[in-house]
């Protein structure tokens, strides 16, 4: 471990400390834009929910509001909590408002109504939490900045949050942080039922917020992500040959996943945003890629509803299914990472080094965090690491976000193909398994896609 540190992860404290300085440019006017669009869809829909709920005043961020009116008023069957000071009160957190709409739509008294309530409910909330990142105060010279967290996870995942830079909004309003998250904006969006929310134009909220994300002049962006990244590394864990010997060819891997698990489709007529799943609005080709990583890390029917809508039984099935056609998941890999943490030290070695010992009393819960923790540190080590090496060829290149499979740089316009080049070379380098705890006599390339824009970070567009 003291060798990783030295050698990876000391030279990356000054790079995420760039990064962390340098932050990126923001187009003011598009901004605006966005926030006018949001805020009218936001109070559109806030209209249409307190025109449901007889209340114009009521507030769906208030869990007091929102408890009594799903509880109390439309009936739905009580999910309680208590606080760390003793307070009973109503849970009205997403998960617990999906888990009705899904798996309890007629357990109220108005069964027409109760859903498109707490779907709207949902909603507005993410439209807020849309205002609010659009509405995050700029530096003084108009750029927006985040502050990393090299330690931020138990995984060795970074964390990102708001810097410690201050302005005053108002003399009422007093002071507030700069900046938010890099890492927690969203590249696809959320998807809402057409169904219900024929007030909006699109299907997708939120999908155009990196519009706003200009490069510097004299430079272009470049995004660098990991091909189905976690998912090789799992495969090479559970020692499916067959599956990684299949990786890169067509049809696509979550395309293949999706014709497992659903009878009405073929895995050659998925494509990445077509078609979509009739009365879900979420395309094969993504619900694919969910169930797998939901089987990898062994995650229940009732969290795959919950990220998906669909309903409790049909994910029971597709769990199941997802489990026959990848039996090695269960059988190779959950089965020696069980055995791993049986073992007198608890530890866990990634095959590029770094160590973590479990303390807690184990439980199915500890198991699942043994399953997550070396793809996911493998692929976020694999991922910082390449930034060091990219710099030692070009200087020139200003790293601006980290996602833990994926790197984001402006690159000067003339040397796009170049750095494109080192980014691949130092990206497509060998992981070796044979130091991991779950040995094996493998060394897997993960193949880099590339993309660049001229324009903003939501037009990217693929590097051959």
């Amino acid at each position: 471990m003291y060798t990783l540190y030295q050698k990876e992860l000391a030279p990356l404290v000054k790079i995420y400390k760039d990064i962390d300085r340098r932050g990126i440019l923001v187009d003011t006017a598009k901004r605006d834009e966005l926030i006018s669009k949001y805020l009218m869809y936001f109070e559109a829909n806030l209209k249409v929910l307190r025109g449901f709920t007889g209340d114009d005043k009521f507030n769906p961020n208030s869990p007091a509001q929102v408890g009594a009116l799903v509880y109390e008023i439309l009936k739905y069957p009580k999910r309680s909590k208590i606080s760390d000071t003793g307070r009973h009160g109503y849970k009205t957190d997403k998960d617990t408002l999906d888990d009705l709409i899904i798996n309890s739509p007629e357990k109220c008294n108005n069964p027409r109504l109760g859903p498109q309530i707490l779907a709207r409910i949902i909603t507005c909330r993410k439209l807020g939490k849309v205002l609010e990142y659009l509405s995050t105060p700029l530096h003084p010279d108009g750029r927006f900045r985040c502050s990393y967290n090299l330690a931020g996870t138990e995984t060795g995942r970074t964390s990102a949050s708001k810097t410690i830079d201050e302005c005053i909004l108002t003399i009422k309003d007093g002071t507030t942080r700069l900046g938010r998250s890099f890492q927690t904006l969203t590249k696809h969006g959320f998807h809402v039922d057409e169904d219900i929310f024929d007030d909006i134009e699109s299907a997708t909220i939120a999908h155009d917020i990196r519009s706003i994300f200009i490069p510097s002049d004299g430079y272009v962006f470049m995004e660098m992500d990991g091909s189905q990244a976690e998912a090789r590394v799992v495969a090479v864990l559970a020692e499916d040959w067959i599956l990684l010997d299949t990786f890169d060819l067509p049809p696509k891997l979550h395309a293949r996943t999706a014709a497992q698990i659903f009878d009405d489709i073929t895995a050659e007529e998925i494509t990445k945003n077509l078609p979509v799943i009739p009365g879900l609005g979420i395309a094969y080709y993504d619900m694919g890629k969910r169930v797998r990583h939901a089987g990898n890390y062994d995650m229940g029917p009732f969290r795959l509803a919950q990220m998906t809508h669909l309903g409790l039984g049909s994910c029971e099935i597709k769990m199941q299914r997802f489990h026959a056609a990848n039996s090695n998941t269960r059988e190779v890999f959950h089965r020696e990472i069980r055995e791993a943490l049986h073992l007198p030290r608890r530890e866990l070695v990634t095959p590029l080094g770094r160590r973590r010992r479990f303390f807690e009393r184990l439980s199915e819960k500890v198991y699942k965090k043994g399953f997550a923790q070396i793809p996911q540190s493998t692929i976020s080590d694999h991922t910082k690491f390449t930034m060091r090496r990219v710099l030692e060829d070009f200087d020139e290149v200003r790293f601006l976000a980290e996602m833990h499979d994926g790197l984001m740089a402006e690159v000067p316009k003339d040397q796009i193909e170049e750095v494109s080049k080192s980014f691949r070379k130092h990206y497509e380098r060998i992981i070796d398994f044979s130091g991991c705890t779950l040995s094996r006599d493998y060394k897997l390339v993960i193949p880099c896609e590339i993309e660049y824009s001229s324009t903003s970070w939501m037009e990217m567009k693929e590097l051959d």
